[in-house]
């Protein structure tokens, strides 16, 4: 992740003799904004054990199957909008496709505020379109219950290796549908 940088930030920032980023992007992040040599950070890009996560079976096709949208991250302010903006298009979503679910997965500061939006836009609707369920401890089995995933980082992996179609969203952009033709 990105972290805030300001002077105070910067100089109390202690990295070690050597330091791990889990992408270029970041590893350019870590040389620009924290002055790290260049030669003390490797890259080491996020990696998914796919025996873990096997390709889901094809759903069969139906008008009346339950569509169901996962989300699965820390719900914590640097990480949370996406499943802020999912419990708000959920009204929309519902309004054009009934047989839509949201369900996003995740602890951190911002639960109890994610839960209780939900909750509102539930009550408001009369029917459960967004569960928060909290920490995922088996996310195969997560990842296993969806139609969809929406989301970035490890568990987009984890998702896009299970065959499971990916959006890749959060709180630093918008990349859109994962195909073969856009990955890296």
């Amino acid at each position: 992740a990105r972290f805030k940088s300001d002077p105070l930030r910067r100089s109390l920032s202690r990295w070690g003799d050597y330091s791990i980023a889990v992408s270029e992007d970041i590893r350019l992040y870590l040389i620009n904004f924290y002055s790290l040599s260049p030669h003390r950070i490797t890259v080491i890009e996020n990696a998914v054990d796919f025996s873990s996560f096997p390709p889901l079976p094809k759903p069969e096709e139906s008008s009346t199957r339950e569509i169901r949208l996962l989300f699965l991250s820390r719900l914590d302010s640097d990480c949370s909008l996406c499943a802020e903006l999912l419990c708000k298009l959920a009204p929309r979503l519902f309004t054009r496709y009934p047989s839509v679910r949201i369900v996003i997965g995740g602890g951190g500061e911002r639960l109890s505020y994610i839960r209780s939006l939900a909750s509102e836009i539930n009550s408001s609707h009369g029917v459960e379109l967004i569960s928060v369920i909290g920490e995922v401890t088996d996310v195969s089995a997560f990842l296993r219950s969806g139609t969809l995933f929406v989301g970035v980082s490890r568990a987009a992996l984890e998702a896009a290796a299970s065959a499971l179609p990916v959006i890749v969203a959060g709180n630093e952009g918008f990349f859109g549908h994962l195909t073969r033709e856009n990955h890296r």
